[in-house]
Formats: structure tokens, sequence, C-alpha cells
């Protein structure tokens, strides 16, 4: 608990300020862990200091329980949605504990509804075609390496942070030996667990031209950070993409979710079908190693790409 040695209890032992206390031990937590998660945990932090000094609240050692709900109760009437609202108190649940504190509020009791994760509308890039296009787009921009990324994305469902990291040279000799790669670097929260991806004939071409078209090892230039590259090239070509309404990078994931439940049942996705055409035992298992593949621990995270189960 704390940094520097300090013998001080304020905010914990994190330093004077709040804010800036609880950001540093949020860094400390994540240090090894995802930028993106990191980024988007402080980012609720500073909102949640925002409004506790408008109440006269300048030490993390008040946040008590009762102040948490209050804070909930100010989400609910700002008109917050409840999937946002939860996300912000689960948040600063994080910061608290990484802080050393062991006041923790349910994010689902106190907004009292469950999140709703099951996806409704089929994603972009389900048709190869509408990938082709928006490849040759960023090409023409010269965008050559979110291009790699996006397919990078589809052909193997990976997260922005595991296409951007990749250590493509071992992935090459993997896929020539095994038939499949092991997903590693950039992984959520830093799991390490085995992940191996069968290798398609259009994964390969991907890892190929990846390769062909990076500086490096993976697709970050040599002393480029991930934070760099996330705010330069990467943020140009989302505005590209978002100009030829082509989707999001992350629905590359989506659409292979869908695509590996085809290959896996013989059936649409339910996003896709609109209702499960599947038995529910074959879409179980199909569900067990979608999950595996795209990093989750769960299976009903599934139906936030492929939809609901029970359709």
């Amino acid at each position: 608990m704390g940094i520097f040695g300090s013998t001080s209890t304020r905010n914990h032992g994190w330093g004077k300020r709040m804010e800036w206390a609880g950001v540093q031990a949020l860094r400390s937590h994540y240090a090894l862990g995802s930028f993106s998660t990191l980024s988007t945990r402080i980012h609720h932090w500073r909102m949640f200091c925002q409004w506790a000094q408008s109440h006269g609240l300048r030490d993390a050692r008040s946040v008590t329980v009762e102040v948490t709900l209050d804070y909930a109760r100010h989400l609910q009437s700002s008109g917050c949605s409840v999937p946002y609202g939860q996300n912000l108190l689960s948040s600063l649940n994080c910061t608290m504990r990484a802080m050393g504190s062991r006041t923790y509020v349910s994010p689902s009791r106190a907004f009292g509804a469950k999140r709703i994760r099951i996806r409704s509308e089929p994603p972009s890039y389900l048709d190869m075609a509408d990938l082709t296009r928006a490849t040759g787009a960023l090409l023409e921009a010269n965008l050559p390496r979110v291009a790699a990324l996006l397919m990078l994305a589809r052909h193997a469902g990976l997260r922005l942070g595991e296409a951007s990291l990749a250590n493509l040279k071992t992935w090459e000799k993997q896929a020539n030996r095994y038939g499949k790669i092991n997903v590693q670097r950039g992984t959520k929260g830093g799991r390490r667990a085995p992940r191996w991806i069968d290798v398609s004939p259009a994964l390969k071409e991907a890892i190929q031209f990846a390769a062909s078209v990076a500086q490096s090892n993976c697709l970050l230039a040599p002393n480029e950070s991930l934070i760099r590259w996330y705010r330069t090239e990467v943020q140009r070509g989302r505005r590209l993409l978002h100009r030829l309404q082509a989707g999001k990078i992350h629905d590359c994931r989506t659409a292979f979710a869908c695509q590996r439940y085809r290959q896996l049942t013989g059936y649409p996705a339910p996003v896709v079908a609109g209702v499960r055409l599947a038995t529910r035992a074959e879409d179980a298992r199909a569900r067990d190693q979608i999950a595996y593949e795209l990093g989750h621990g769960r299976r009903d995270v599934v139906a936030s790409y492929c939809g609901s189960s029970r359709q």
C-alpha cells in the first residue's frame, strides 16, 4: 500500500491529491496489463473525482459504501445508461481495491438491473467483400499497417492490442509447423494461458502480409509505443473507416466469431439468422470453442458476439 515509502495515510498512502493518488495506484496495479484497460480506468476515476470534489470529498479514505451509492444515484439521475453506469462503478471498485481499500458496491445491485450483453445486429465484415473494400481504402490512404491489423482481427478474431503486438515471425513459424498460432501478446489482463487458433488460408495470407509491411517483429515500428500507434495511424484508419461506413475494427472480431459459429454448427449464428437453428448441444459446444478462441473464460460472453442461445 502506498508509494515512495510514505507513512501518510491520506488517500491510503498514495499521495496528497485524491485524483493523482488513484492514478498512481491504477498504474501500479496494471503495470503488466492492458494499456486500454488502464486508460479506461483512469478516465472513469477522474470522472468520479470531479463528482467527489464537488461534494467536498478530497480523500479516498472518505469513499465509503454510502458515498459510492450516492454516486450511483447521481449517475442514474443524470440519465446514464445501465451498462455505462455499471462500467463506471466497476472502475471505482477497481481503483479503491488498487489503493488498498475494501470498499465495494455491486454495480448490478446499485443500478437495480443486470447488464445486457446480447448482440442483436449482425456485424460488419461478415461478407469478405466488405473487408476487401476496407483494406483497399486503407492501402490507398497509405495505411498498410492498419490494413494488416484489420485482416488479422478478421481472420483470427483478435483484439486490437493482440493484433498490434503479435510476434509475426513467431506466428509464421507456428503456422508452417503446426497449422496453428498461439495468441500470447497484448491479451486482456496479460493472460498467458495457451490460446491456439487454426490457421486458415486467409489467416496465413494475413500474417504474411502483416510481416511484409511491419518494420519490426510486430506491427509497431521500432521505438513506437502502443499509445502512439493507437493515437496516430490507428486513429486515422478509424476515421477513414467511419467515413466509408465500413464498420469498426472490433466488428472484425465479432464477424470471426459468427463465421466460426457457422463452421462449428453448420448454421448461421443466431444474430445473423434471427433465431437459434443449431441444437442446444451443438450451440453449447460451439460457444465453448469460440470463447476459448476469443480469449474469454466463459461461454455466456459469446452472446455479445453471436447472439442469444435462447432464440
